[in-house]
């Protein structure tokens, strides 16, 4: 039995396809016509309204809305983090605050600081991971470890933070837009 995977991608739909024996065995279709949670982009603000802290920012295809207590200059570029999907007449919710999740550790871009999850704060094994990142970490992002990170992997927690901390510099680039979704589509293939 031959199996065959068909994938078509466009700037808004992404198809993916099982084709058996020239039967459809399965089909997902990805409308990409709206930001979505986590998703993070490079916006430029449009409008700003001080005595609300709150301002519209321009991602590329769309605007987003944005509550914010720093102040912000119309024309100026900023990272922002959807937290809310649109609705039907609302925008879409941005943050500044800035995160990229993992397995062991969560890195916060507006911090300088390292955490631990309240779950195993006074463990032993997760208070020696923490010093030992302290004297490695560079302070240009914060580190939230979750209850699975203690001294045990903490090969595993620095390669994380390391290859995370490569893709917080990367989001710093020019052009607006997206600049970085969890959508593995790597991962996703394999796990059809």
């Amino acid at each position: 039995m031959s199996s065959k995977l068909l994938i078509e991608k466009t700037s808004l739909v992404q198809k993916y396809a099982i084709v058996e024996e020239k039967i459809l065995k399965y089909i997902r279709v990805m409308v990409l016509d709206k930001p979505r949670v986590d998703e993070i982009y490079l916006g430029k603000v449009e409008k700003y309204n001080k005595t609300m802290g709150s301002a519209f920012v321009n991602i590329g295809d769309h605007t987003v809305f944005l509550m914010s207590d720093q102040s912000l200059a119309e024309g100026e570029t900023r990272l922002v983090q959807i937290t809310r999907e649109a609705e039907k007449t609302k925008l879409a919710r941005a943050s500044l605050d800035i995160t990229i999740g993992g397995e062991y550790a969560v890195l916060i871009l507006n911090s300088d600081t390292i955490k631990a999850s309240k779950k195993t704060r006074g463990n032993p094994g997760t208070i020696e991971l923490m010093e030992e990142l302290a004297k490695i970490h560079d302070a240009s992002y914060g580190i939230l470890l979750r209850s699975k990170a203690d001294i045990g992997n903490i090969e595993l927690v620095k390669e994380e933070i390391e290859k995370n901390s490569a893709l917080l510099q990367s989001l710093k680039s020019d052009g607006l837009g997206l600049k970085y979704s969890s959508f593995d589509e790597n991962e996703y293939i394999q796990n059809l």
